[in-house]
């Protein structure tokens, strides 16, 4: 009967920005459904909805805009039975963005800190930009192979510079945000040391594996079984690959310290 928070993997759920509508908050989620149903591949009138917002300083002038998450519904309720299943209580639903955002806000709090966040595993990868408490941009990398092994390897690099390259010059050109302050890495299967390499050889902002900054300025440990006291220079392969497979869940952990509303 532990509280739970589930943090959904990124393909459980769309994640849209569109125009807001002028409605009373309490109409907004009715409103924004109709809305988002060219963006998602399943009926709108089967999604579970929740808005967040999109920081007005990265608007200039234009209408103000909205994060919309959307979900079918069988799906958080098979999410919602697995967790009760398991004894647990849930009494959060989050996104994995979010999760990313309490990340990157926990080890740079201050505001004038623009921290992108790369994560990639073999199913996913997703590009943030955050400042503190706000989310400026969320992209979904695509493409990404299920090896990272030679020709696998060289194929992809480059399309995944493109991606957060584009990520990072949208933030600061196309919003009107100060340059970025570093690029945080998080990557399982023994990938975060290549991916960090080429981006650091190729990006003009400093690159740092996210598996460090867990370590030195959130004190972050892992079990395997026992506790496991970790020193940022002697983290091992495993020790990287578990600290970016759990990243969502330590997120998710930190989201009571994060001031915007998250999906619930």
């Amino acid at each position: 009967g532990a509280p739970a928070t589930i943090v959904l993997a990124p393909e459980a759920y769309h994640l849209v920005l569109i125009e807001q509508p002028e409605v009373a908050a309490s109409e907004m989620r009715d409103a924004v459904r109709w809305r988002i149903q060219e963006y998602i591949d399943f009926p709108a009138e089967n999604a579970v909805v929740e808005v967040f917002p999109f920081p007005e300083s990265a608007g200039r002038g234009r209408a103000p805009m909205i994060f919309v998450a959307a979900i079918p519904r069988p799906r958080l309720e098979w999410a919602l039975a697995a967790a009760r299943a398991g004894g647990f209580a849930p009494s959060v639903i989050d996104i994995t963005e979010l999760a990313l955002r309490n990340v990157a806000m926990r080890a740079y709090p201050s505001p004038e800190h623009g921290i992108g966040l790369l994560r990639i595993t073999t199913s996913s990868g997703l590009v943030n930009v955050t400042r503190a408490d706000e989310l400026f941009l969320s992209r979904r990398i695509s493409g990404v192979p299920k090896s990272l092994e030679g020709a696998a390897w060289d194929q992809f690099k480059d399309a995944l510079l493109l991606q957060v390259q584009r990520s990072i010059d949208y933030y600061e050109s196309g919003l009107g945000q100060p340059a970025a302050t570093a690029l945080l890495i998080a990557a399982t299967h023994g990938w975060q040391e290549r991916i960090i390499e080429h981006l650091e050889a190729m990006l003009p902002l400093p690159v740092r594996p996210l598996s460090r900054v867990l370590v030195e300025e959130l004190g972050v440990e892992l079990f395997n079984p026992h506790p496991e006291v970790l020193s940022a220079d002697s983290l091992t392969d495993e020790h990287r690959q578990a600290l970016a497979a759990a990243l969502p869940a330590v997120g998710g952990l930190l989201r009571a310290q994060a001031e915007v509303g998250s999906p619930t």
